[in-house]
């Protein structure tokens, strides 16, 4: 998953992370770069768990940090 593209929807919970892989997989399968034969639990469930890589590349957001860009979602 894109951690650039979490950030910009503002993705901050586990069920947010996974709805946005649901759409990136849906996305793929309408542009006909993936099919329904491709797409499977196993790989679900490889995406979902890439959650815990992108909170822990993510770390805890500094005062610094929110004054730098308020407007920036918050993870």
């Amino acid at each position: 998953m894109d951690r650039i593209r979490a950030r910009e929807q503002g993705v901050s919970t586990q069920e947010m992370w996974n709805e946005l892989c649901d759409e990136v997989i849906e996305s793929h399968l309408d542009l006909g770069e993936m099919d329904d034969d491709q797409v499977n639990e196993t790989l679900k469930q490889a995406l979902y768990l890439a959650w815990l890589e992108y909170i822990a590349l993510a770390g805890e957001e500094s005062d610094r940090a929110i004054s730098e860009d308020p407007e920036a979602p918050r993870v």
